[in-house]
């Protein structure tokens, strides 16, 4: 589903996920595919995957008017569609290329190592796991990125598109904003209080320590195991 070329090998696979005793998958949208594809062994599925690496921050973000993005700005095509006439800073983490926009509120940072990815995050701020490219925001809709793990690690909210796998999670949980476009995420954080930030901050916190301890993956195999 990543890679075009590989999609021909689809049937080998639901082939082999029908020989297995169960399945993990990274979300629900992903589950009900392999059904509607003829495989019929029991799943659970993982929602988060858990952080490579975790770092104790004594502090807590401070709100800003800004939006960290870690990924490839060429494939997801952010700084061509982030409004720029807004009070909103992009600060872009990954590799750099000719045609990114340049721009007063677009910020290039290149690429960084995972802790001091985290401690560049935890300043503040928001982590968008956002694409503009059709083709990835289809993928988007059944993988879990590893986006929202750095940026849960980091203790900041998050932006996604409305149909993003983790939609249901980040509203239950009260972990960040759903939009449908770009200039609608920066509108609502032009229009976000300290206070209303502070609360997605403060949920956040709350989640930590499953993330710091891995729960996710071990309650995915407990269920795994009870659903042999």
């Amino acid at each position: 589903m990543m890679f075009p070329t590989e999609k021909e090998s689809m049937p080998f696979y639901l082939e082999l996920f029908n020989i297995a005793d169960g399945l993990i998958v990274p979300s629900e949208n992903m589950a009900k595919y392999l059904k509607e594809n003829n495989v019929n062994t029991p799943m659970v599925v993982q929602t988060l995957w858990d952080p490579g690496v975790q770092i104790e921050f004594e502090d807590r973000p401070k709100f800003e008017k800004k939006i960290s993005f870690a990924g490839d700005d060429a494939k997801y095509l952010i700084s061509k569609n982030f409004p720029l006439d807004m009070d909103v800073d992009l600060h872009l983490y990954g590799r750099k290329n000719d045609n990114m926009v340049k721009n007063k509120n677009i910020h290039y940072h290149g690429f960084l190592d995972e802790y001091s990815l985290l401690r560049e995050l935890h300043q503040g701020g928001f982590g968008l796991d956002w694409t503009e490219n059709l083709y990835w925001r289809e993928y988007n809709k059944y993988n879990t990125s590893f986006k929202l793990n750095n940026y849960l690690a980091a203790g900041i909210p998050l932006i996604m598109q409305s149909d993003n796998s983790c939609r249901r999670l980040v509203e239950n949980n009260h972990l960040g904003i759903i939009a449908d476009s770009l200039e609608e995420a920066t509108e609502k954080i032009r229009n976000m209080s300290e206070e209303e930030y502070n609360g997605y901050v403060e949920s956040i916190h709350r989640i930590s320590p499953l993330i710091k301890e891995n729960y996710f993956t071990k309650k995915v195999l407990i269920d795994g195991v009870y659903t042999l």
